[in-house]
């Protein structure tokens, strides 16, 4: 369609329903209720004393709505924030996930935990199914690519340590509509591909789902996300 927008003409392709699907999430709404946080509305789990999901001031203007997600002060404690676990299926057409992170301390041997972030059959621990971003010094000291397919992983070295403090890092993957290819970026920048175990098909299908999971130590540590991204364009339409 031929349309004005800004001040500008051009051609726009308008929003097709049955063709594709999108996920955006700013955060910029108030915890109002333990179970469900987001403005889209994420199911939350937290566990251990002091676990908990809130939406602190932001800390620069560069960014608009902040999710903080805390381990609380026991040694297995954990945040979570999921959509439905069994609603996207890979293979079915292009999928992309994308999203603003931060963690404001890193892992260390004395204070140690997980976080996970993209697609994924959901939960605290290793997803059965998945592509994801990852940081697990069990792993490296790196944001790491994984995918799982039946709990077979592989694993992919962005070879990007995580920014602390109030630096945010921006984490993406693509995937292509064959379910055949993963394509990672952090920060803009392409870190590398995963083209096995991959899931594909309905009997796994995975969900947005946001981890933090403590195993050792008990000061509570936390992650930030700025904004949530996820679209899916059909190769045919639905």
């Amino acid at each position: 369609q031929l349309r004005t927008f800004n001040n500008a003409v051009g051609w726009f392709r308008p929003f097709e329903p049955r063709r594709e699907n999108y996920l955006f999430d700013d955060f910029t709404g108030a915890v109002t209720a333990t179970a469900f946080v987001g403005d889209t509305v994420w199911n939350t789990t937290v566990a251990g004393a002091g676990a908990a999901i809130s939406v602190p001031a932001i800390a620069t203007t560069s960014e608009i709505g902040i999710l903080q997600l805390s381990t609380g002060t026991t040694a297995t404690g954990s945040a979570l924030i999921r959509k439905n676990a069994t609603s996207i299926a890979f293979g079915s057409g292009v999928i992309v996930c994308e999203f603003k992170i931060n963690i404001v301390t890193l892992s260390t041997g004395a204070q140690t935990f997980i976080i996970r972030a993209g697609i994924t059959s959901g939960g605290t621990l290793d997803p059965v199914n998945g592509v994801y971003f990852e940081y697990n010094t069990a792993l490296g000291t790196t944001w790491r690519g994984r995918t799982s397919a039946a709990s077979t992983r592989t694993d992919l070295n962005t070879g990007v340590v995580p920014a602390v403090g109030t630096t945010f890092n921006t984490l993406r993957f693509e995937v292509n509509a064959a379910a055949s290819s993963v394509t990672y970026f952090v920060d803009d920048v392409n870190v590398g591909s995963i083209t096995t175990n991959i899931p594909t098909g309905t009997a796994q299908a995975c969900g947005d789902n946001f981890v933090i999971r403590k195993s050792v130590g008990t000061t509570a540590r936390t992650a930030q996300i700025d904004f949530w991204y996820r679209s899916c364009v059909f190769t045919n339409l639905r």
